[in-house]
């Protein structure tokens, strides 16, 4: 889709559709990101450089109330969905306040566009062998896999973790396997992307708090 303002300032619609990319990816990442943080990242990852004027154009664009490919906007900020459909837009700024960025090169950081891109991870293939060895249908097995990781997102998932295994009815009663799940999954949280964290894994965050 090509904004026809954009195109009137002369603004090429292949790097305006990749500006609207760049924010999808960066609020599926990091919940919440301002204005001038965009404009950093896109200005050093390409031989373009856009300012101020051409976000506005993407604030404008139609897609962006669009309900697949919402973006909101609160102050200089650009906000995912979930953080607007909960209202908890200062308490995810309270957790990011004061923490580095995690910034993938072009290529990884656009397909974060999509909102169920994830890094595959050890953890996460943990997790997947843990049910596959238990379910006789893969497809099964693999769909508890990718929501627990999904699950894992929000920095505190595991003060809540007990829903996860109601709401898919998930009885496993063996206190072993239980052990074993939990574990899996507190070693698959600690290693996934949050925006809480501006996309670093709790663990890096561990790693870097050390590091000062």
């Amino acid at each position: 889709m090509v904004n026809k303002k954009a195109t009137a300032l002369g603004m090429d619609s292949e790097v305006y559709n990749e500006i609207y990319t760049y924010i999808q990816a960066m609020i599926n990442l990091y919940g919440v990101i301002h204005r001038e943080k965009v404009i950093e990242i896109i200005n050093k990852q390409n031989d373009y450089q856009i300012n101020l004027n051409d976000l506005r154009l993407i604030e404008e664009d139609e897609r962006t109330r669009n309900i697949e490919t919402y973006i909101g906007i609160k102050d200089e900020y650009f906000v995912s969905a979930l953080i607007m459909a909960f209202e908890n837009f200062d308490a995810v700024m309270r957790q990011k306040a004061g923490k580095p960025y995690y910034i993938p090169e072009k290529e990884e950081l656009l397909k974060y566009a999509h909102l169920e891109h994830f890094e595959v991870n050890e953890q996460f293939e943990a997790v997947r062998r843990f049910f596959r060895k238990r379910f006789w249908r893969k497809s099964r097995a693999d769909e508890l896999a990718l929501e627990i990781q999904r699950y894992c997102k929000p920095a505190d998932s595991l003060a809540n973790i007990g829903y996860l295994f109601e709401n898919r009815e998930l009885k496993i009663k063996n206190e072993k396997d239980v052990n074993e799940l939990m574990g899996l999954i507190r070693e698959l949280a600690n290693n996934t992307r949050v925006p809480e964290n501006n996309g670093f894994t709790p663990n890096e965050m561990e790693e870097i708090r050390r590091n000062k």
